[in-house]
């Protein structure tokens, strides 16, 4: 799953990587959690837009991802009606601890250039409007560290996954893990473990990583 991740922008790199004219008011974030307020983009008949929702969606408690093998399940295929991404400058993966003493280590993920990723996500309800974001199988930057990670889309990708004419059978497929080079992983502070905690400190690479 994916339980945490960062965006904070900027603005106007926001706007120009999604083609987007403007943005709702939101602040740079660190250490997203599910049931937070998130920028979502979908697209309208005017052009894509952005809005702001809640992580998570309502189906026997708080839903805050859908599994990529999950899509043939009438609940899930009805939610691909509603298709949205999610941008992120990056996000977070527990590795297992090395004993049975040890903590998990979290690692952030952000991407290999200078843009966003793009989170494929759904629509629906959470006491008004909600956003569950897809998993898939990690690659192989991600396998060592988590045995799932976000559906990522590239341009085309976002471009085919927002077209309301995209078949939802062609939609489907585009749910897959994101090639190694287009990532990068270092491990990070247990401090992200806490919701409550924020700020670009928590992105920062451990002084001595683990190999």
């Amino acid at each position: 799953m994916c339980g945490r991740y960062v965006l904070y922008g900027p603005e106007g790199r926001l706007r120009e990587a999604f083609g987007l004219r403007e943005l709702p008011p939101f602040r740079p974030r660190w250490n997203i959690a599910p049931g937070a307020e998130v920028l979502a983009i979908r697209q309208a008949r005017d052009g894509r837009r952005a809005e702001m929702v809640r992580w998570g969606l309502r189906r026997n408690g708080a839903v805050a991802n859908v599994r990529d093998d999950s899509v043939g399940k009438p609940w899930a295929w009805r939610l691909l009606h509603a298709r949205c991404v999610l941008p992120a400058d990056g996000f977070y993966e527990w590795q297992p601890a090395r004993s049975p003493a040890g903590r998990k280590q979290p690692w952030c993920l952000a991407p290999a250039s200078d843009g966003f990723f793009a989170f494929a996500a759904v629509l629906g309800d959470w006491d008004g409007r909600g956003v569950s974001l897809f998993t898939t199988e990690p690659n192989e930057t991600v396998r060592p560290i988590h045995d799932r990670m976000p559906a990522l889309l590239d341009a085309r990708g976002v471009e085919r996954w927002l077209d309301p004419r995209t078949p939802l059978a062609d939609a489907v497929h585009l749910l897959g893990p994101a090639p190694d080079s287009a990532m990068r992983a270092w491990p990070v502070s247990t401090a992200v473990n806490d919701a409550r905690h924020e700020g670009p400190t928590l992105i920062e690479p451990l002084p001595d990583p683990a190999p």
